[in-house]
């Protein structure tokens, strides 16, 4: 379909002179702005690389228009760097949901992408690859960007990015976390260049001295708003930091003035961070970070500090000193272990205390004066240090931290189920009991590991748990460790179950807390907690034990009423026509016969689960057009003596959130035809036909479909058709080959499709296609204003086609001010109802297919047919068919009335491209649509 722009009336005779006069400025801007013996930056660029953002638009997913190429440049070392100026582009406060890079040398560089709602992408040189992994039209917060190994010896990439209403972050180098994921902050823009490295530490120092972080998280907005507080001499404008949202620098240690120690951490996903003082935290906890280099220098007396690390695959490096880097960068190797001494001066009066947050482990106890803290030999990363300067004599800090700690030797005189959970970058947590919460919430820390015992009772316990990449493991009892350690893996379900004397007394209660989710329903007895196949973590995890006939644990808290997600099994069976119910079948068998010539006459289904999850409904038709009233969880649909031609399936509550239900039927004279899934139709209206056997599967949303999704329903009529516009200017609809044409009329309240001297006349094509012997439609392009105008003027254009011609709505993005805003079904709905009264008929609703599953529909399917647009490719073709569609539903519709296919058709009578388009029916159902 094409929509009009207002624009394209003026005159085409300005083209010419408009792009005279930009040429012009064009090559004015450029001498302003680098001189005629200055060469611009591409002049020496390494690389001919470019990239784009594509902008969407969150609330609808629809694709806006993209942005231009713009050129990744070359400069020169920090200086050049920071020359660059903040307004590269203009903001425009759009998200984006992914980069494109483009030209002879793309794969340069590697890139990696972290939505709102997904994990980090793998690295990835390969559009494609890097499209697939990410998810979908998820707005990007974060960026991670890379050059290939063979060319970061002379050279490396620095990018930042922009935050809708706060402007530019700092710049990052390679690997380094650019972005922001601070509540409602707006990614929007992102610049890239590539910086020759120069000699000494210039780009480390300019890097480390910005104003702006590159990242800006959860964590150090509180941290520059503390620094800031803590040092009010040197703070910045609260109520500017509270618009922005972003931190300020911290002071440096020279402005103390006491004896100080100041350090930073450049930290996994975030690179190096600002520099804390006097005991505050550099790095990260409960995040699962690594530290990777060190940076530690004194203040306020005389003398020096020194220090090294060990490193993963490294070991001990050599001693740095004041300032000096410590570690790595760019290289993803932990530190595992730091000393740390003062030196002149410094060492006669003070002692330097430190200590490091170690993975699974947490915080060490307090080391001194070069003496080792962290970890050597157990591959465990450093995720965060404390550094303190203590004048000799003076209190020492406390704090000291637990390593690992076991399940406590505690006696219990009654019935009690302890339990133990090993959580991301806490390590294993102290033992609890009875109901109490082991594990986190409202941290996004993943459960990885379980053990649980019984105590005060003669008997014992088993469990198991899924994990991610392994599935569910084998039962572990009595203390043992279920889940992994050191893997990074979490858990997604539980199942607990007592053993010997105490399970003919007691039940085992358990629920867990997972991601997106929250608390679920308590399981027992050895039933489900959790989800299978979601990809969802447990973060906490709650167990009681309650005598038999005792009620429940309460489900104070609960955010849904079952205890697990899953694909339930689906029962199903059927009849033939005069005969009696086959045996009950599940999960993808054959209910019926093939190659009997017996036709089905009544089906029953249920789902495995249990009511409160949700059930499975059904309808059926003897014509392939006219349906029963549905059927749900085991009744009876059909008739003993009236053969089926056509079967709808769907699920209810929790099922039909989590999953779909996909089926196919085979069907006389055809076989089997393709699989369809959710309310969609299987089967035919072909009266000399009828369905023999039928296949039922309950998978979780996201999985591939059974089998082939090609043809799940056989039409009795098809008719093959183009629609036309302004753009088929010049087109002789007499000698196109189509059964019927559609043709634009008019378009808000203002456009009719009608210039004559440009050779496209809405009137004049209905009056040739009506002579021809054509079937005829006419259809109106919305703009979303007042919905009764539009009709009516729509109406005044076509009212002397009434009864003569089809008439349908173009519900679509582009010049239509209420797509996407919500309005959506309101506005057609009054818009068809009102068309409907004038032409006394009834009319179509056009539409993408994304488009009848962004809104529920239900008040406008149930009146007006759909006419839908999908296409498989942009390449020619001719008319077909069997046109290719996804597996996805059309919303509201069980199908389409007509699908359009291509818009680049090509068929007989016209040399141009075509919408094509298939209309299911005869030549008299479309009549009767007139």
């Amino acid at each position: 379909m094409w929509a009009i722009a207002k624009g394209r009336f003026k005159s085409l005779a300005l083209v010419p002179l408009v792009s005279t006069l930009l040429a012009a400025a064009c090559a004015l801007c450029a001498i302003s702005a680098y001189g005629e013996e200055t060469p611009s930056a591409s002049a020496r660029d390494v690389a001919d690389i470019t990239f784009r953002l594509e902008k969407d638009a969150p609330a609808t997913g629809v694709v806006n228009e993209e942005q231009d190429w713009r050129k990744v440049t070359t400069v020169s070392g920090a200086s050049e760097l920071a020359a660059v100026g903040d307004d590269a582009a203009e903001s425009d406060g759009m998200p984006f949901s992914y980069i494109e890079f483009n030209g002879a040398d793309c794969d340069k560089i590697e890139f990696s992408i972290k939505t709102r709602s997904s994990d980090w992408t793998g690295w990835s040189k390969s559009n494609a690859e890097q499209r697939q992994a990410s998810d979908g039209d998820a707005p990007v917060q974060c960026v991670r960007l890379r050059l290939a190994s063979d060319d970061t010896g002379e050279y490396t990439i620095a990018y930042r990015v922009h935050v809708a209403g706060s402007g530019w972050l700092g710049w990052c180098a390679g690997e380094d976390v650019a972005g922001c994921e601070t509540d409602g902050a707006v990614v929007d823009d992102l610049e890239v260049v590539i910086v020759e490295k120069g000699e000494g530490n210039e780009l480390a120092t300019f890097f480390s001295g910005q104003e702006k972080a590159a990242y800006v998280g959860f964590n150090n907005v509180g941290d520059a708003m503390e620094a800031n507080q803590t040092n009010p001499e040197d703070s910045v404008d609260s109520s500017a930091l509270a618009s922005t949202g972003l931190p300020a620098a911290r002071p440096s240690a020279s402005s103390a003035t006491t004896a100080s120690v100041s350090y930073r951490a450049h930290v996994q996903n975030i690179g190096w961070q600002r520099y804390v003082s006097d005991g505050e935290t550099a790095g990260t906890t409960g995040r699962g970070l690594r530290v990777e280099a060190l940076s530690l220098k004194v203040a306020g007396v005389n003398g020096g500090i020194r220090y090294r690390a060990h490193v993963q695959n490294v070991g001990w490096q050599g001693w740095h000193a004041d300032g000096e880097d410590c570690g790595t960068t760019g290289r993803g190797l932990r530190v595992e272990a730091l000393q740390v001494e003062l030196a002149g001066a410094a060492s006669a009066n003070y002692d330097v205390y430190y200590r490091t947050h170690v993975q699974n482990v947490g915080w060490t106890s307090w080391s001194k004066n070069g003496a080792t803290s962290g970890t050597t030999g157990r591959g465990l990363r450093v995720e965060a240090v404390q550094v303190l300067l203590v004048k000799h004599g003076q209190a020492i800090p406390t704090g000291d931290g637990v390593a690992y700690l076991k399940l406590a030797n505690t006696t219990y005189s009654s019935p009690t189920i302890r339990y133990q959970a090993h959580v991301q970058s806490v390590g294993w947590q102290v033992e609890t009991n009875d109901g109490n919460m082991a594990g986190t919430q409202g941290r996004s820390l993943r459960l990885e590991a379980l053990r649980a015992s019984v105590a005060g009772v003669s008997g014992g316990i088993q469990y198991r748990a899924h994990v991610q990449n392994i599935g569910w493991q084998s039962w572990k009892k009595d203390g043992a460790i279920a889940g992994t350690e050191g893997q990074g893996l979490r858990m997604e379900a539980l199942e607990v179950q007592l053993t010997g004397a105490i399970a003919s007394s007691y039940d085992v209660y358990y629920r867990v807390h997972v991601s997106d989710i929250g608390w679920m329903a308590w399981a027992k007895n050895g039933e489900t907690a959790g989800t299978v196949g979601l990809g969802r973590r447990i973060e906490a995890v709650q167990m009681k034990l309650v005598k038999k006939g005792s009620p429940a644990p309460s489900g104070e808290g609960e955010k849904a009423s079952y205890p697990s997600i899953y694909a339930p099994e689906a029962t199903y069976a059927t009849s033939a026509v005069g005969g009696d119910w086959q045996t009950a079948v599940k999960d993808g068998e054959v209910s019926g016969t093939t190659g009997r010539s017996l036709s089905i006459g009544r089906l029953r289904a249920q789902l495995s689960s249990p009511s409160s999850y949700g059930g499975i409904k059904y309808q059926v038709s003897t014509d392939g057009t006219n349906w029963s009233s549905a059927v749900s969880d085991g009744g009876d649909a059909g008739a003993p003596s009236s053969a089926l031609r056509a079967v709808r399936f769907s699920l209810t509550g929790a099922a039909a959130k989590y999953c779909d239900v996909w089926y196919r039927v085979h069907v006389s004279n055809m076989g089997w035809l393709g699989w369809t899934r959710s309310g969609c139709d299987a089967g035919t209206e072909i009266s000399s036909n009828a369905i023999e056997a039928i296949q039922v599967v309950v998978k979780l949303k996201g999985s591939s479909a059974p089998g082939s999704t090609v043809k799940p329903f056989a039409y009795r009529d098809l008719l093959n058709g183009i629609d036309i516009a302004s753009h088929q200017a010049g087109i002789d609809v007499a000698n196109v080959s189509a059964d019927f044409v559609f043709i634009k009329a008019t378009q808000g309240t203002w456009y009719k499709n009608q210039l004559p001297s440009k050779g496209y006349d809405y009137a004049a094509w209905g009056d040739k296609t009506l002579a021809s012997g054509r079937l005829l439609g006419f259809y109106h392009y919305a703009e979303g204003g007042d919905p009764i105008k539009e009709a009516e003027y729509f109406y005044n254009a076509i009212k002397a086609y009434k009864g003569r011609a089809v008439v349908a709505l173009d519900w679509e993005g582009e010049d239509n001010k209420l797509f996407g805003t919500g309005f959506d079904v309101q506005w057609c709905k009054r818009f068809l109802d009102r068309i409907a009264e004038l032409m006394e008929a009834k009319p179509l609703i056009y539409m993408s297919k994304s488009t009848t599953r962004m809104c529920d529909w239900s008040s406008v399917a149930t009146s007006y047919p759909l006419w839908v647009a999908q296409y498989a490719s942009n390449n020619t073709t001719g008319y077909q068919s069997n046109p290719w569609t996804d597996s996805y539903s059309f919303g509201a519709w069980a199908k389409p009335l007509i699908f359009q296919y291509s818009a680049t058709g090509r068929v007989n009578g016209y040399e141009g491209d075509l919408d094509l388009d298939l209309f299911y029916g005869s030549r008299n159902s479309w009549v009767a649509l007139q």
